[in-house]
């Protein structure tokens, strides 16, 4: 099963994806895919931010 969610900046997407993966993992650790790149500041911090909340 593959689910695509989309959004604008900073909309909320990567946090309602993570709940709906743990919803759906059933006590299994999720795999992550990250497909951006590292170009300034502002994106190393919210890179920085994902990899605190997934552990």
């Amino acid at each position: 099963m593959k689910i695509l969610f989309t959004g604008g900046v900073k909309s909320g997407k990567s946090r309602h994806a993570e709940k709906r993966v743990l919803e759906m993992s059933r006590g299994k650790k999720p795999v992550y895919l990250a497909t951006t790149e590292l170009f300034d500041p502002e994106m190393k911090e919210r890179i920085s931010e994902h990899r605190r909340r997934r552990g």
